[in-house]
């Protein structure tokens, strides 16, 4: 039962998160933009906003209910869960960034285009790379410097270019 517990606090927790940053940002719009790379169906606000705050609960509420289990922090299960979620909120916010309205050329939503899948597409593989050796040998290696700065640098990049549409 306690395993069922952690993967559902896992999944609430890389598929809320985000949900909940694509809520967090908001709708993204320059002036009197009308020009979109590509544009989202509009949505009742009552029912994103619901949808937001749901899925920052269950966000939020998995990240306790992992922190809370003492296994996350041994034999690298932490790695697994960390770039999965960074894959999801790489997605999140280059989703929001690509959607956004500009006046004139969304060179943001571009690069995000560009840059935002393979980097999230090697976050969301390493996870599985990671998960994989976990369940064969018990423990993972620690994260390469190398690693950490490509999560480093998709998050802070990421979150530079939603800020810069604000």
């Amino acid at each position: 039962m306690e395993v069922v517990r952690r993967h559902g606090a896992a999944l609430a927790l890389t598929v809320a998160a985000p949900v909940a940053v694509w809520f967090l940002i908001g709708q993204l719009r320059e002036g009197n933009g009308a020009d979109y790379i590509f544009r989202i169906p509009e949505m009742n606000r009552s029912l994103e906003v619901g949808l937001g705050l749901v899925a920052l609960a269950a966000a939020m509420g998995g990240a306790v209910r992992l922190h809370r289990d003492g296994r996350l922090r041994r034999g690298g299960r932490w790695r697994v869960y960390l770039q999965s979620l960074s894959g999801g909120v790489l997605f999140a916010v280059g989703l929001r960034i690509v959607t956004a309205a500009s006046a004139g050329a969304n060179i943001g939503g571009g690069m995000a285009m560009f840059f935002g899948p393979p980097i999230a597409l090697y976050l969301c593989n390493g996870a599985r790379i990671n998960a994989r050796q976990i369940r064969e040998t018990g423990s993972c290696d620690a994260l390469d410097p190398p690693e950490i700065a490509l999560i480093a640098a998709g998050l802070a990049g990421a979150v530079l270019m939603a800020l810069d549409f604000r």
